[in-house]
């Protein structure tokens, strides 16, 4: 491989990923968190079953609390304009966008006016 294709691979991975989420995050904690998961496909191939917090900290010699921030991190964020689902399996007409509060309006105005 020339240097020149080992550096166009190298950026089309570092564009890839810091642009493949909607909220970017730098590049360690993608790193963290993609060995993350392949250290718990391990351990539950090697396990066969899910692996714990603990078990997944003791594999990659990292902190429970970190293993627990990097997981937190890596989730997704949900769309405020998805219909909120009740307990029961029913959906609303509403959307978590109507229950976020508009900081532009001010609450004492708005009483005001009725």
């Amino acid at each position: 491989m020339t240097y020149a294709q080992w550096f166009i691979k190298k950026h089309v991975l570092t564009s890839a990923t810091q642009y493949s989420r909607t909220i970017r995050l730098p590049g360690d904690a993608v790193t963290y968190i993609n060995k993350i998961r392949v250290a718990e496909v391990v351990l539950r191939d090697e396990m066969g079953r899910e692996a714990t917090i603990d078990e997944v900290s003791e594999h990659m010699n990292l902190s429970p609390e970190k293993i627990n921030f990097y997981k937190s991190k890596s989730a997704r964020p949900e769309s405020l304009d998805l219909k909120i689902t009740y307990a029961n399996g029913g959906e609303s007409k509403s959307s978590k966008v109507d229950f976020v509060a508009d900081s532009t309006e001010d609450a004492d105005d708005k009483v005001e006016e009725k």
